[in-house]
């Protein structure tokens, strides 16, 4: 059973803030699947632009997404993945608050689930939509129409919130190694306002916001190079040793690094390689 596939598109420069990359799934590789989605530290929309995903994620009933879906952080799930008429689709994965500027929708809202935009946000699904189905009839090719449409809502975004884009970037910065209690003292706020309001924003809290990506750089060069000894690679994302990387692989991912590789998860490697170089600071 071949996994899914991406193609994997640099966001424009006006959608930076909002739209660290997008994955363009290739048509030839999307086939009835179970998969294990982990987290990323980063939420997605997806748009289905031609034919129709079906998915159960855990115990949930069997869901019918067409158009438009958020996905939050979702952890410690299997889905169960139909697809139908060989759909067309693609995710923009969202930068930590572009969800919050561009959608004008909590991360918090998101967290541990996927569910259609129109049902958490039925203003930004219609507008999008409209915006997408106007490229379209302007002969744009469909990834593209939807990357259009992102950027024309650019005017309408929400002002940033400085100290959480702020922490977030600093985070993002030192792939996850900076502490939190240093973001705090630098920026002038207190650990319980910004844990508050990051997590409010960007979904999660910013200590599990910075572990997510501290092990996006290590699953990073796991992917890169798999023949490389693990302790080298934990030490160089950060970890103490190989058994703190493989505890925390075994937290989120229910793995260890090496059974990782070996199991049918590979769709993710699209996710990983190169996933630091995308929406990072300068």
């Amino acid at each position: 059973m071949e996994p899914y596939g991406f193609t994997v598109v640099a966001a424009p420069a006006a959608l930076r803030p909002f739209v660290r990359r997008f994955l363009v799934a290739k048509d030839d590789r999307v086939v009835n699947q179970r998969i294990h989605p982990v987290p990323s530290g980063y939420s997605y929309i997806c748009w289905i632009h031609s034919g129709e995903l079906r998915a159960v994620f855990g115990d949930t009933p069997l869901t019918s997404f067409d158009g438009l879906v958020f996905f939050g952080q979702l952890q410690n799930h299997f889905a169960e993945v139909t697809p139908r008429d060989q759909p067309k689709f693609l995710l923009a994965e969202f930068t930590p608050t572009g969800q919050y500027r561009l959608a004008h929708v909590n991360g918090r809202q998101l967290y541990g689930r996927a569910q259609n935009v129109a049902d958490v946000s039925a203003p930004f699904a219609e507008r999008l939509l409209s915006r997408t189905h106007k490229a379209l009839g302007g002969g744009l090719h469909w990834p593209s129409a939807f990357q259009h449409a992102l950027l024309s809502s650019v005017d309408e975004a929400r002002p940033d919130v400085d100290y959480v884009a702020a922490a977030a970037a600093a985070i993002e910065h030192s792939n996850g190694l900076t502490q939190v209690s240093d973001i705090c003292r630098d920026l002038n706020v207190s650990e319980r306002q910004l844990r508050r309001r990051f997590t409010e924003i960007v979904g999660v809290t910013p200590k599990y916001f910075a572990k997510m990506l501290q092990l996006n750089t290590a699953m990073e060069a796991l992917f890169n190079d798999d023949r490389a000894h693990l302790t080298k690679l934990a030490h160089g994302a950060g970890y103490y040793d190989q058994p703190h990387f493989v505890r925390v692989m075994q937290q989120f991912h229910g793995q260890g690094p090496r059974e990782f590789l070996d199991s049918d998860h590979v769709y993710l490697a699209d996710f990983f390689r190169d996933t630091r170089r995308y929406g990072k600071p300068d």
